[in-house]
């Protein structure tokens, strides 16, 4: 059985490095299959333009040339997006465009008490956050909106996510056949990368429940 591979690239950084492995699949050092979510609440990143074109251009490559060009393994790995289709990659957003980060917590139906701890870690500043453009070097925010992970993957409930949920579905069903492992790229400073790492972490493994020690998380 082969082992499953997924990349979750979060923010600028996490998409430049997925700039660097599609050009390493390209010169066919890459595994034979990996699934990739890029996680970026910043439409205008002109690094994940780029690189979605990048991708498009890769899989027209791979359906080009897989097995027809010797040994070298050139454009041999498949990859599949998350989000997206039709051989494109969609950033996934867990903000919508132009959303306040108070509107985010749902800070105006919170108790008294619940606004007081809120009001506690966040500033007035934060709480008024426009978020059109991310999260602007405050992982705090980024940690905040991605800890409701959780409720975008259930189906019945309104807030659920069709890539949450296809995410959700694809893991489980490659965690009952065998071992997955799942990178998570993103950075040490900044807003979206580098408030990825925990919550999403902890998403996964609350995924995978009873078939944990068959999943591998690893970040850069």
């Amino acid at each position: 059985i082969v082992m499953k591979n997924y990349l979750i690239c979060a923010g600028g950084s996490g998409v430049r490095a997925l700039e660097s492995m599609l050009h390493l699949c390209a010169a066919g050092l890459g595994p034979d299959e990996v699934k990739v979510l890029v996680i970026d609440p910043d439409a205008s990143n002109g690094n994940y333009t780029r690189t979605n074109d990048l991708f498009t251009d890769f899989n027209d490559c791979c359906n080009a040339y897989q097995g027809k060009l010797g040994d070298e393994r050139f454009f041999a790995t498949k990859l599949t997006a998350l989000a997206g289709g039709k051989g494109g990659l969609q950033a996934w957003s867990p903000v919508n465009n132009g959303q306040f980060f108070r509107d985010v917590l749902g800070f105006d139906i919170l108790t008294p008490q619940q606004q007081d701890v809120a009001k506690l870690i966040f500033t007035e500043a934060e709480m008024n956050m426009k978020l059109n453009v991310g999260f602007k070097g405050h992982p705090a925010l980024g940690a905040a909106a991605l800890a409701l992970l959780p409720l975008y993957g259930v189906k019945d409930d309104p807030r659920a996510d069709p890539v949450w949920v296809g995410v959700g579905n694809q893991l489980t069903t490659d965690l009952s056949k065998g071992s997955v492992r799942v990178v998570i790229v993103g950075s040490v400073f900044g807003g979206t990368g580098a408030s990825v790492f925990f919550p999403l972490a902890r998403r996964l493994r609350g995924l995978a429940g009873t078939m944990a020690a068959n999943l591998q998380i690893g970040v850069i």
